[in-house]
């Protein structure tokens, strides 16, 4: 993605574009720093890496989250969806709404195709 990404959420909006989604660590984080993020899908896959880079990086304070739902694969894929309660320069995410974008944003990490299968629960 070139540009800014309120620049960006402008361009896609006059398009007629109201929901994104948002993927790639440092994609993620300009789209978090601009407060343009609403929710959060994270996904976990059954690996340990010894180094990388983090998704979130440096942040300049807590962002509050709340949990709507976690779901697990028989891969051992587990994803967990957050709602944003508040955006990176403290405003509400109700009073950000208004923004560009904002309502519709989600970031987040996907597995494989075949990895996205829901597990059976016991």
């Amino acid at each position: 993605m070139s540009g800014d990404p309120a620049t960006s959420c402008r361009s896609w909006t006059a398009r007629g574009i109201r929901h994104i989604y948002v993927d790639g660590g440092i994609t993620i984080q300009r789209f978090l720093q601009a407060g343009l993020i609403q929710r959060l899908i994270i996904t976990r896959v059954p690996v340990l890496i010894g180094a990388g880079i983090p998704l979130f990086g440096a942040l300049p304070h807590d962002i509050t989250l709340t949990h709507v739902a976690t779901r697990h694969y028989a891969s051992g894929l587990v994803q967990s969806e957050y709602v944003i309660l508040e955006v990176i320069d403290g405003e509400r995410s109700d009073t950000a709404a208004a923004s560009v974008c904002a309502r519709g944003a989600r970031a987040g990490r996907v597995g494989r195709e075949d990895a996205r299968r829901p597990a059976d629960d016991d």
